[in-house]
């Protein structure tokens, strides 16, 4: 199947926007968790979008030089053990806050899914490599919000979780 052509700067222009998107999306849901260890994994996720976007920008940059843009690999998967650690203690989850990152991971599958596609429909080498890396990485964010979601379940009870104060 051939790739359809769309230039390099749309999709870093469509890339730029959804992780601003991200970054707007994991800071609100941080603001709504009542839960330490969910807040805190929703700023470290949406710290993430925001230096991707930034990333974006520089490569936008390079291709008005007419420069090559360098594509960094796939940062690693440490963001649960790195949070855990500075948690002394997390009170139970709320409804909300559970509620909050069952959405969050459907968000970042979907975000992974828009990333998967567009390294598909690109053209250049550095386009498909950059693609793949926010796929990638958009998939080890999914997965710690999945680790986050599992470990609240398995270490507190869940059968009565009080609701979101207002």
């Amino acid at each position: 199947m051939a790739k359809k052509m769309v230039s390099p700067r749309d999709t870093l222009e469509q890339a730029m926007v959804l992780e601003k998107q991200g970054k707007d999306y994991f800071a609100q849901a941080s603001g709504h968790a009542d839960n330490e260890l969910a807040k805190r994994m929703f700023q470290a996720v949406a710290g993430r979008h925001e230096r991707h976007a930034d990333r974006m920008d520089l490569l936008t940059r390079a291709l008005d030089r007419h420069a090559s843009p360098e594509i960094e690999p796939a940062a690693g998967r440490l963001f649960f053990e790195e949070i855990m650690r500075r948690i002394e203690q997390s009170t139970g989850p709320t409804a909300r806050t559970m509620a909050e990152l069952r959405d969050a991971i459907v968000y970042a599958t979907k975000l992974r899914d828009v990333y998967a596609h567009l390294a598909q429909t690109t053209t250049l080498d550095w386009e498909t490599r950059l693609y793949g890396v926010l796929r990638d990485e958009e998939e080890g964010l999914r997965l710690t919000l999945s680790d986050t979601l599992n470990y609240l379940r398995s270490n507190f009870d869940l059968s009565q979780l009080p609701k979101a104060q207002t």
